[in-house]
């Protein structure tokens, strides 16, 4: 293992996409938080191995997008109803702790202000979005030197979902639970490449409040990147694919949800510090929104004396 990598993690701890819904009669179009992970979410670590012990780091990422087109039921193209434009900005605060060799802990809160225009109205909200938790086991807990890491996370509803259609909600409003499956491999050399991938599956609870279940989720990670002198690149491939939701128990198969994106990101050592920048480029879905995204994140670790 390349010791130099074992700090390293992926910039995107979150994204945020937002899905236009224009309701009969309603003064707005109500934006529909979700991502390819279903709702902000963790992504692999972007090391191959856990977090030192006794140390971590954290990251202020800035997220923005902004969405006109959707993917309709059929994986097709089309705008937004209204000639809605929904515009993302968002604030992550992601931190990781290595608690001993071969375990560690993440917490990441997210910041959104979001607005939509159309001709029907225009709409906007800021505020706090779903915080998330995980915990992620890695072989070198158990003695063991194959990097092969266990990932259990939780996400909370920092909100509840609103049911009035020109509020735009922060929070689908409901408890998910996910486990996953990481590893890498390193390939030193005149030009190091870093290999990492993950697959997991994702429980969504119900939310009593609106009678609504998500579809449960599946969802692979795959990257491709490498360390040069002062800076490092990657490109990974991500994909989410949903079950049919619920609506108050009646299954909704036509509004099973897809995402494969393309997230390209290169960073910059700034004296001890990091700075990255990403975008998110989705290549094809089904009943999510369509646009490019970018993120600006800045990173710092940290070790207790």
């Amino acid at each position: 293992m390349h010791t130099s990598n074992r700090r390293r993690y992926s910039n995107k701890g979150i994204l945020v996409l937002a899905a236009g819904l224009l309701l009969p009669g309603g003064l707005g179009a109500q934006a529909i938080c979700a991502a390819p992970h279903s709702s902000p979410s963790l992504q692999p670590s972007g090391s191959i191995g856990t977090i030192e012990p006794l140390t971590g780091w954290v990251q202020f990422t800035y997220f923005r997008q902004r969405s006109t087109e959707f993917y309709n039921q059929l994986g097709d193209l089309q705008p937004l109803l209204a000639n809605t434009a929904i515009t993302t900005n968002s604030v992550f605060v992601t931190s990781g702790f290595g608690i001993t060799e071969g375990l560690e802990v993440w917490a990441q809160v997210p910041i959104h202000d979001l607005s939509s225009t159309s001709t029907a109205g225009d709409a906007d909200r800021r505020g706090v979005g779903d915080p998330r938790f995980a915990v992620r086991v890695g072989s070198e807990f158990f003695g063991l030197s194959f990097p092969l890491m266990v990932r259990g996370g939780v996400k909370f509803a920092g909100t509840s979902f609103p049911v009035d259609a020109t509020i735009i909600p922060l929070s689908e409003g409901q408890t998910d639970w996910e486990v996953s499956l990481e590893s890498g491999y390193y390939l030193s050399g005149a030009f190091p490449l870093q290999i990492i991938g993950s697959f997991g599956y994702r429980w969504r609870q119900l939310n009593a409040d609106n009678g609504r279940k998500p579809g449960d989720e599946r969802f692979a990670y795959l990257s491709v990147g490498g360390p040069q002198r002062g800076w490092r690149w990657s490109v990974a491939v991500e994909g989410l694919w949903g079950k049919a939701p619920e609506d108050h128990g009646l299954r909704l198969p036509t509004s099973k949800r897809k995402l494969i994106q393309l997230d390209p990101s290169i960073a910059y050592q700034l004296g001890g510090n990091e700075v990255q920048v990403a975008m998110t480029l989705p290549l094809l879905g089904r009943n999510l929104a369509a646009a490019n995204a970018i993120t600006i994140g800045f990173h710092m670790p940290w070790a207790l004396p």
